[in-house]
């Protein structure tokens, strides 16, 4: 049998779809898959539309939105049959996602093949079973960021043995071209999948650091200027992504997280040593089943003392460069996952407070975990290799024969135990939740409502609760097309708190408390856009409690002081959940006078708004304490404006960094209020471009934009998000990028094969 052959390759990638899915579904009990605030996002065609944009609809996270990127677009395909809405086309689209890593991991470590490409063939198996059925479903909810990682390092290796000048051949230009292409692909992947902590391009940095070290001086130069130009036309292929996350991570609220909250992130992520030494995190002290420890522990010891004897037994070979920098990688690594803790605690907090941003090395936590699964998969498979290679160097064959059944025998036992504990042993029973009839009947519900709404969920949420009430919060966020409140974080941006959400739990504690004699609690949900109202029970039925909560809230009392509120009646009550409609809410573009507060005010805003006999409709809340944190391009001496008559106002949104709006009979100058977060790159334009002054652009109601207009009649006025432009533009040069490196690969591809 020719293990080498690429039918052998074939049969293990349809071997391991079909493990994954079966697997996958077992596990999930065919239902849905919640874990913590990481939840699952719903796709459907038009997000990937939205995904164009620098700004998302409905944004009340006082952030711009990074985009996709061009290669987004082409992995998006993966969640074909999830969006299409395929009964179980969730499983089959993240079992996708699982099956290119694991099967990346098999190609990769069965490329280290010495004298027996059998061995290689079953040491890359076991480097795939182990990513595919141990870790996978450790964390399945979280889409596996080290998918395109071990392509990567094929290729590098690849690039490497082009140098091998032992061979006395000349590198073949035309195989050059096609792996540098493919590398920048990959690359540009990797970028895609990880921009947001880039703990795994780190990965690639040192292992191309290390190898560039490691191989010969006259190799040196010419293979590290092939590498840089894969890592150029990476880097610009995601262009557009780089730009706009670098501009969200340099807003306001982005650069209040990288100076205030590095300390507490390390805190509560890092990992003592004694634990993050087995790459899975698993807590000893805490652990109920110490065999489980025992059993990483057994399986990194066998891994990498077989690599170190594959580094000796294969010097000056590309795959023991490579295999040399895996190791670095993981000490690298090792001593990053324990930041405060030491050996290496101290140092890095040093160099954390010389350069804050080194924050991102650590942030989000789970994905050194990846890392370290990537490197423990290919350490096993890699330690089959030479220790099978081992046992066939023994003359005599009883001991051959004893050598190879003791590893057969031994990675067997590890990889059907670890499998069990880690696969068919749930982790948590929070991973897998079922989901109530009623949740989708509410979630129905307002899905087959018109407008431009949010809606608002109580009680409120401020934190991350690792409970089954949270989960149900969530999973109305999943469920529904709107914005959903829940008054803390939300399930597309987990690390900031904005300040609207800080605003409606404000609000929301007073329906809890019991009393709303003083309060009009619809003005405060109106501001926001807030049209219906989810009151949850338990919404998972999981646990015994009405409300899983940190304080505790009282049901009777929540629903009679709703009842009690004006403009706010129950629609209709669903299992132990209802469903209440405010009709006193403003819509997302409509034109304002203002009450403006006092200077020396403070916090003064939700007291004007709460007030029974104050008109959001009418009315906005202009607090001049308030700008110097929103709108630092000059301030506007705003006034009421006496004998204000308030114009027709209609609006188009045709996507979400442009609404049109048209003004009908203005007679007096008014105040255009758009319902979107403010942001001082939102500008107003007249049809014959002319820009309202950005002097005249404010914040009203503690969020959102306002435009004071001194013209009357007829007209109209596009709002646009300008940053939206230099979006365009670099999405011309990450295409660009991507044709040229298509360009690259197929031309080095169709060269190579005519010289063939």
């Amino acid at each position: 049998m020719e293990y080498e052959s690429w039918n052998m390759k074939a049969i293990v990638g349809i071997f391991l779809i079909v493990a994954i899915i079966l697997n996958f579904s077992l596990y999930l009990h065919f239902g849905y898959a919640f874990h913590g605030d990481q939840i699952l996002n719903k796709p459907n065609l038009l997000s990937f539309f939205d995904s164009l944009f620098t700004w998302q609809l409905n944004n009340y996270s006082g952030l711009m939105t990074p985009t996709t990127g061009p290669l987004g677009f082409i992995l998006g395909l993966l969640d074909l049959s999830y969006i299409l809405g395929l009964k179980y086309g969730y499983i089959l689209s993240t079992s996708l996602y699982y099956w290119i890593g694991a099967f990346g991991i098999f190609l990769l470590v069965s490329e280290f093949k010495t004298k027996n490409g059998k061995n290689a063939f079953y040491g890359g198996l076991i480097a795939a079973i182990i990513a595919s059925f141990a870790f996978f479903s450790y964390l399945k909810i979280i889409s596996a960021p080290i998918i395109f990682l071990p392509y990567v390092v094929i290729f590098m290796l690849l690039l490497l043995r082009q140098f091998n000048m032992e061979t006395g051949k000349l590198p073949n230009k035309n195989k050059l071209a096609l792996y540098s292409a493919c590398l920048s692909v990959f690359i540009g992947l990797m970028i895609y999948i990880d921009i947001g902590d880039i703990v795994q391009n780190t990965a690639f940095l040192v292992i191309f650091a290390v190898i560039t070290v490691l191989i010969s001086r006259s190799n040196r130069i010419q293979i590290a200027k092939y590498i840089a130009i894969a890592i150029l036309l990476g880097f610009l292929i995601n262009l557009n992504l780089l730009a706009t996350t670098y501009l969200f991570v340099h807003s306001v609220v982005g650069s209040q997280f990288f100076s205030t909250g590095s300390q507490t992130t390390l805190q509560a992520n890092a990992i003592p040593f004694q634990d993050s030494i087995t790459a899975f995190g698993t807590w000893f002290g805490s652990n109920p089943n110490p065999v489980q420890y025992l059993l990483q522990i057994l399986l990194v010891i066998i891994g990498i003392s077989g690599v170190i004897f594959y580094i000796v037994s294969n010097k000056k070979t590309s795959e023991a460069n490579i295999s040399l920098s895996l190791i670095t990688l993981y000490l690298f690594f090792l001593g990053l996952s324990t930041t405060i803790y030491k050996p290496f605690g101290m140092l890095f907090n040093y160099m954390l407070s010389k350069i804050p941003y080194l924050l991102t090395l650590r942030y989000p936590y789970f994905a050194l975990h990846y890392i370290f699964l990537f490197l423990i998969a290919s350490f096993a498979g890699i330690s089959f290799i030479s220790l099978m290679d081992y046992a066939a160097l023994h003359k005599n064959p009883l001991k051959r024969r004893l050598y190879t059944i003791t590893i057969i025998v031994l990675f067997a036992a590890v990889l059907f135990a670890y499998v069990y504990m880690f696969d068919i042993i749930p982790i948590s029973t929070n991973v897998y939740q079922g989901i109530p009839s009623h949740v989708f009947e509410i979630s129905n519900y307002i899905n087959s409502q018109n407008g431009y709404f949010s809606v608002g969920v109580l009680p409120p949420s401020i934190a991350w609760q690792l409970d089954n009430w949270y989960f149900g919060t969530n999973i109305y966020s999943t469920l529904i097309k709107y914005p959903i409140y829940t008054g803390g974080y939300t399930n597309h941006n987990e690390i900031f708190f904005p300040v609207t959400k800080q605003q409606y739990f404000n609000a929301t504690q007073v329906v809890g408390s019991g009393n709303l004699s003083k309060i009009d609690f619809s003005n405060e949900l109106g501001i926001f856009g807030i049209h219906y109202l989810i009151v949850q029970g338990d919404t998972l039925n999981k646990s015994p409690c009405e409300y899983c909560y940190v304080t505790s809230f009282s049901k009777s009392d929540i629903l009679n002081n709703l009842g009690a509120s004006n403009d706010i009646r129950l629609v209709s009550e669903y299992g132990n959940s209802s469903i209440y409609v405010n009709t006193n809410y403003v819509p997302l573009v409509y034109a304002s006078n203002v009450k403006v507060l006092p200077a020396n005010t403070v916090n003064q805003t939700d007291y004007y708004i709460a007030n029974s006999s104050f008109s959001i409709q009418n009315y906005s809340v202009y607090d001049p304490a308030a700008l110097g944190s929103f709108n630092p391009v000059g301030k506007i001496g705003a006034y009421t404006v006496q004998s204000f008559s308030k114009p027709s106002i209609s609006f188009s949104y045709p996507d979400p960094a442009k609404a049109i709006v048209h003004v009908h009979n203005a007679t007096t100058p008014f105040y255009l209020i758009f319902r979107e977060t403010y942001d001082p790159f939102w500008g107003a334009y007249y049809s014959n471009g002319t820009a309202v002054s950005s002097n005249n652009h404010i914040l009203v109601n503690g969020f959102a934009n306002a435009w004071y207009m001194n013209k009357t009649g007829n007209y109209t006025v596009t709002l646009y998000y300008t940053l939206q432009t230099d979006a365009w533009l670099t999405w011309a040069v990450s295409f660009a990028a991507l044709f040229a490196t298509i360009g690259i690969g197929v031309y080095g591809w169709r060269r190579d094969r005519a010289h063939a």
